[in-house]
């Protein structure tokens, strides 16, 4: 029975493995390669759409700074607030290539990194996170089953089957987290650059409308969190892929190791010492990459800062 049900979570976990490595040659690598910001048709659409209504209420704002100077309100400065009206009218209008042009910037950066990442794709994710080790199995504990199949050698192989199942799909975890918060990004960026006429509209009308400064600075920090969350994260993805180019982490930074590789008796090659502890360190850098990227989270939004933590 033991046996059996091992076998089951065997083919579970096998699985989920395939599952991880799709997740990163159809999902990750596609969305770390995205570069079509400022000529997307979402954008192209949305950016006419709000800069068309904007300029509409340009008149309504130079109504009321008449009306306001005509009656003699105390907080009305023509001379002031027209110039600075005039300024964000030239800036609405070129809202989209100012964004564009500090998206470029950030992509720069960001692409440093995912050239070298993509040009690795998936088989450097496989030895980062010693997934080809997952299923292997020592030959004495093969020849082991194979002449008792039952005892302690059935339980060895149904709790280091269970535990393979829980450590996969915890770095399938982790990599959907990585994959939806690229993917958020990318919606975020397409969003702000919508609304950036509204937003840059709102630094000539601060002075009529002084809630309009608020608006300003909740959408610049929204952007500016969105521009450096793509490049921190890229980061530290490429710094756990790089480190384990060829070899897993403990390999690569030569941790002494003791002559009992398994002294658990679990008989799976993945829980061998140096095997564990590679997929430890880099699922450790790429957390650690996660809780710096997490203040740029908090600024995108909500749903992004709560994922990451």
């Amino acid at each position: 029975t033991m046996l059996t049900l091992a076998g089951i979570i065997q083919v579970i976990t096998g699985a989920i493995g395939k599952l991880i490595l799709l997740l990163i040659q159809v999902v990750v690598i596609p969305v770390l390669g995205y570069n079509g910001f400022y000529n997307s048709h979402i954008t192209n659409l949305g950016w006419s759409l709000v800069r068309d209504v904007v300029n509409m209420f340009v008149v309504v704002v130079l109504m009321v700074i008449a009306l306001m100077t005509i009656i003699g309100y105390e907080k009305a400065n023509w001379t002031q607030q027209l110039p600075k009206l005039f300024i964000a009218i030239v800036l609405v209008n070129f809202s989209k290539l100012i964004c564009g042009f500090l998206i470029d910037v950030s992509q720069v950066i960001m692409f440093t990194f995912v050239n070298a990442i993509v040009s690795i794709a998936a088989g450097n994710f496989a030895s980062m996170f010693s997934l080809n080790t997952f299923g292997q199995f020592s030959a004495d504990f093969i020849t082991r089953v194979n002449e008792e199949g039952n005892g302690t050698e059935a339980f060895q192989f149904l709790v280091g089957a269970y535990l393979q199942f829980i450590v996969l799909l915890a770095i399938l975890g982790v990599m959907f987290l990585l994959a939806a918060a690229f993917v958020w990004r990318i919606v975020v960026l397409w969003i702000l650059i919508i609304m950036s006429p509204l937003a840059f509209f709102m630094i000539g009308v601060k002075d009529v409308f002084h809630a309009a400064d608020s608006s300003y600075k909740k959408w610049w920090e929204k952007f500016t969190s969105a521009l450096t969350f793509g490049p921190t994260m890229v980061f530290f993805l490429w710094l756990a892929l790089a480190a384990s180019s060829g070899s897993n982490l403990a390999q690569t930074e030569d941790f002494p190791m003791p002559d009992e590789q398994n002294s658990a008796n679990i008989p799976m090659k993945a829980f061998d010492l140096n095997n564990f502890l590679g997929m430890f360190l880099a699922l450790a850098i790429l957390l650690a990459g996660m809780q710096q990227a997490s203040d740029s989270a908090a600024g995108i939004g909500g749903y992004a800062s709560k994922m990451l933590s």
